[in-house]
Order: structure tokens, then sequence, then C-alpha cells
């Protein structure tokens, strides 16, 4: 097999810095290959080995990139290529994706084209399907196991879902993303890259990829603007004592923090008035991810509230009849059903779950925007919604704001407030393309009380073909993403606590109502699904309290709760780097604690829920 890797360059993640533009500084700071492109680079060696084949590797960066592929090359790669031009500076990324596409034009064809699930700099997991759609190839992402097809004319996969998985049969040639579970990392040391001649690394400019083009900044159809630094202090409080003074003075100090108090629900605004059918300005598009509620009615609240100041319309687009039929109360003024292509008769049924596959909704959607121009598509930051919302981008040429927190419109554009560096900044991103694209994350929204009165909307159809190059062998959800995105209090699990205790954790659990969350670690080892992944490769929470329990505390899974607003360790080793992480820390064997913790905190809450004013908790609080 002739194998492409594609890999990026990022800041370690202890070292990440914007300059004053809001770029990755990329200078006097460590640099190291992204975690998901060494295991694309692993998986690309070895399957190039098994097959007698050949692996390129392919980088796109500043000339301080070459380091990172002379190390590829003593990993074992065949070729490694640097593109690399004062041009490409500021390079969006679908820029990148252009780039790179004409760069596997040059070097290819290839059978296989590898790249990590996402780069942990940015999160945008877009540049994998865009460099598809580019390439006129399928796409299929975040794989974590991976077998050829005996002729090596297709590749069978387990994919990461952000709550469950698909088994695909995917064509070749193909690109295809690398989750963190597939193959262990190439783990490359600065002195096996000093072994290999500088000049074994080839480089492409943009006169190579073809001058026709705009590249770098200028051809961007999205660009950074603001930067809000997030300052991230924790108050560090290490209680003292014997193990019961510990847990009482950390009881007392988590209620100072008002962490174990609930508060008062804000109050909710109400979906906008329906815009009457006639009204023909460019509308606004959002698509609805089957079976994901919540969130599907905080991107119709958005969009509404968006469209009456745009005084435009909303357009729902999905393929499950129960979101249109509701949609209307949630602030759709519109609604487009997928319809199914229907099965050819006599042929046999894969007995297979029912999927939207996410070229062939992008396919079935490119007629309709070309038709309809709306000026904003919004889409959920899963990896549906990604998927499909990178592709339309790739389409259409359009901008696309990735893993947004939050919108808002300014007299000159829609601005989209993305993180970066683990939480440390937000971003003002803006699209100076006609149909602007945003995929926003769930939980981040405020939920809209629905609309008082609302009558049907107007639907119509649009059929989903079927292109087969992807075929969906299995389905299955493990759990409820949106639980973590709501809990108000998450019990975050290291390695230190086995998964055979985590009865012992049952009753705190029951008592705060929280959720369990994990490190990677724990979902390496399959204690709990990779969807409880908290951190730089998972998922980041914002619950009112965060309770650390047996974890070491390493960057790469602190950055995940830095929205908490009061966190809790716990852990025996009192020099582990959670207690920096932390506002209260309790020293001592995790499963003694948590026994007392219940005890105190259940009481604590009683005494609350009574309003007793001689609650000896209460005393030794104040």
């Amino acid at each position: 097999m002739k194998i492409l890797v594609c890999v990026k360059q990022v800041p370690s993640s202890d070292s990440m810095r914007f300059d004053e533009r809001g770029y990755l500084e990329r200078t006097e700071v460590a640099l190291e290959m992204n975690p998901y492109c060494r295991r694309a680079l692993a998986k690309g060696t070895e399957l190039a080995w098994k097959s007698s084949g050949k692996c390129t590797v392919v980088s796109m960066g500043p000339r301080s990139a070459r380091e990172m592929l002379r190390g590829a090359l003593a990993w074992g790669a065949d070729e490694a290529v640097l593109l690399s031009d004062p041009a490409l500076a500021g390079s969006d990324a679908l820029v990148t994706a252009k780039a790179l596409a004409r760069a596997v034009a040059l070097l290819g064809p290839f059978d296989l084209v590898l790249v990590g699930r996402s780069s942990v700099d940015a999160e945008t997991a877009q540049v994998g399907p865009q460099l598809a759609t580019l390439l006129g190839l399928p796409f299929a992402g975040a794989a974590r196991e991976m077998q050829v097809v005996g002729d090596e004319s297709a590749l069978v996969l387990r994919l990461e879902r952000d709550d469950g998985g698909l088994m695909v049969e995917i064509d070749l040639p193909a690109v295809v993303s690398v989750a963190e579970r597939l193959i262990q990392p190439a783990k490359i040391t600065s002195e096996m890259a000093s072994r290999v001649p500088d000049e074994l690394v080839a480089q492409l400019g943009v006169a190579q990829l073809g001058a026709e083009s705009t590249w770098g900044a200028p051809g961007s159809e999205t660009q950074v603007g603001q930067i809000k630094h997030l300052p991230y202090a924790r108050r560090a409080i290490i209680a003292s004592g014997t193990l019961e003074e510990q847990v009482d003075e950390a009881v007392a100090s988590l209620v100072a923090l008002g962490a174990l108090s609930v508060p008062a629900a804000p109050a909710k605004s109400r979906v906008a008035r329906q815009i009457p059918h006639q009204l023909r300005q460019p509308s606004i598009a959002v698509l609805l991810e089957p079976g994901r509620e919540n969130s599907s009615r905080e991107l119709l609240g958005r969009a509404s509230t968006l469209a009456g100041e745009l005084q435009t319309e909303v357009v729902a687009l999905s393929g499950e009849i129960c979101q249109i039929e509701s949609c209307g109360g949630w602030g759709a003024d519109r609604a487009v059903l997928f319809a199914r292509e229907p099965e050819e008769s006599g042929a046999p049924s894969s007995g297979a779950p029912f999927v939207w596959v996410e070229e062939d909704v992008a396919d079935a959607m490119m007629p309709w925007i070309l038709a309809e121009g709306p000026q904003l598509l919004l889409a959920p930051a899963t990896h549906w919604g990604r998927g499909i919302a990178a592709r339309i981008a790739a389409l259409t040429d359009s901008g696309l704001i990735a893993d947004a927190i939050d919108l808002e419109l300014t007299p000159e554009s829609l601005v989209g407030w993305k993180p970066s560096a683990g939480g440390s900044f937000v971003a003002a991103i803006t699209s100076r393309s006609s149909l602007k694209i945003v995929t926003i994350r769930g939980g981040v929204l405020p939920l809209p009380l629905p609309r008082e009165t609302f009558a049907a909307v107007p639907t119509s159809t649009l059929a989903v073909a079927r292109r087969g190059r992807i075929r969906v062998l299995d389905a299955w959800r493990d759990d409820d993403l949106e639980a973590l995105e709501l809990a108000e209090v998450v019990i975050g699990l290291g390695a230190g606590v086995h998964r055979d205790s985590y009865g012992e954790l049952q009753r705190l659990k029951e008592i705060l109502h929280a959720e369990f969350a994990a490190t990677r670690k724990v979902t390496d080892k399959g204690w709990l699904a990779h969807s409880r992944q908290v951190g730089i490769t998972g998922r980041s929470v914002s619950p009112r309290l965060y309770i650390a329990i047996g974890i070491q505390g390493k960057f790469n899974h602190t950055v995940g709760f830095r929205s908490a607003g009061t966190v809790l360790a716990i852990n025996s080793d009192p020099r582990a780097p959670i207690f920096d992480a932390c506002d209260v820390g309790i020293v001592g064997d995790w499963s003694k604690v948590v026994n007392l913790l219940s005890e105190r905190i259940s009481a604590q809450l009683l005494c609350v829920e009574q309003s007793y004013p001689d609650c000896e908790v209460e005393e030794r609080t104040s």
C-alpha cells in the first residue's frame, strides 16, 4: 500500500501561547508532533511495512518542523516532505486543507491518507474531512480499530463517536483520521531525529502548489480578532490535621465557596415569535443531529435570537421526524426533512442500524444551500455535525468557525468566540464568506423557554442518496453525551481508583446528583466510556463543583475542568500536581475520605434543606 501521513507540529501542552494577532507562538517554545499524529505515523509505517508498501509523511509549517520530519524518517517513514513558504503564514483550516490537497496530488497517488483526529492546539477536527472533500475521496474518523480487507480495496474501521461508535467499511483510496487508541504512538527522541540528515527532508513551496491560488491569511475566509485571556488561578487550600479534621475543614471551605449550594436557576427568555413564511431574506439554517434534543433546542434558540436581529427566518434541517414536529416551538420558522433513499427491490438487508452518513447528508444539502442561499449555517460541534459542516465549507469555499461557545452580531460581522490553548484564551473568530458556518459546543448556550403559541412549520423534504463509499456495519451508543455537559457536580476518577471500587463512590454520587468523568488512563483501561474522558484529548466540563479523586493532576487532564466553579482534590500523595490545580485539597486514602465526605456533605445538605439553625457542620463552618 502507498500511504501518506499528514502530521502537524504543535506547542507542547504546557507552553501554548498566542501572539497579539491571536496566532500560536511557534518560536522560543517547546514544539512536538501533535499526539494524534503520532498515532497516524505509527499506523502508517506499520501498514506500509506489512504490505511491502511505502509511507510518505508530509507537514505544513515553518522550517522548525524539519526536525519533526527527520524524527518521522527515523521512526520508519520512507519519505518526508515539508510544505513551507512565508506565503502560507496565517492559513486557516480550509486553506491548510487546500495546500495539503495540492501536495497530495503532486506526491501521489496514494491508497490511504492518514491524519490525526484533530490538533490539540485547536481541536477543530475539520482538516481531515475538508482534505477528503477536496480530493474527492471518502472520509472516516476517528478510527480506533483498522483492518485492511484482503484485496486492499477497503478498510473495516471501528470509529469513535461522542457517546458511542460505528463499525464501517470504507472504499480505498480514502482519508481516515486516527483516534487516540488505534495504536501505540510513535515515540521519537531528539537523538533519533539528529541521526537523520536534514537533506533527506524535501520541501515544497507555493510555486509548486500553484500560483493561481491565494494562500495564507489573505486567502483565508476566517480571521482571528480580539483575544481574551482567561486567568486561571485556584486557591490551593490544602486541609491539615487528622483525616476527620481535614474533611471538616474541606466541607467548611466548600460551603464558604458556595460549591454545595445549588444556585437559583437564571430567568429564561422565551423563543421569539415565528417569522412569517413570506419573508425572503437569506435565512439561518440549523442542522439538527438525531437524538440530540438539548443541543438542538440550544441551536434553534440562539438562531431565533439572531434571526430577530437580522429580520430573517430560521430553517431547521433534520432526518428525525420528531425534531421536525417540535422545532416550531424552539425557534424554527420552516423545516427541511431528510428523506431516505428507498431500498432497492429485492436487495438483501444488512441488518445494521440506519445512520445518516455525513458525506451523504452534505451532498444532499449542497443543492439546497445553492438554491436557498442561507447567510448562516449552525451545526452541533459533534463528530457528526463537524463532519457535515467541514464538507459544506470545503464545497462552498466558506469560512467555518469551529467549536464556538458563543455568537454575537456586530455592525460589521458575526463573531464566534472559540476557546484555545486548553481554555486559557477565547478568541473572536470572524468569517468574511457570504455563507458563514459555525459549529457550537453543546451545553454552552442558554436553553430558552419554547414559544407560547406556534403553528406547525411549513416542511419540505430533501432526498438523501447513498453514495455507498462508506457502509455502516453497526452503530451503538454507550453513554449520554449531554449528561456530562449538564451536570452541576462532576466526580473525576483517576487510575488511583480501581474500577472494582466504583461502588464505594455511589453514595457520594447520589448525594450530589453527580456524574462520573475520568482521565485518559481510566478510559484506556475501559473502566469508563471514552465519552467520559476529560482533558486536552477528551472533553471540557464546567460544573459548579469538580471532585478529583485519585488523579495525579497532569496538565493534559486539568485543562478539561478549567471552567469548573470549585475544584476539590483527594489524593494520598501530598506532592501530587493536582493540589496546584484545586481550590480545596485533602491528603489521604480516597476510600476513607469519601466515606467521611459523604457523611459530612449529606448532613450539610440536610441542614440547608431544613434550615436547621443548630447544624453541627454549620457551626464548624463559622
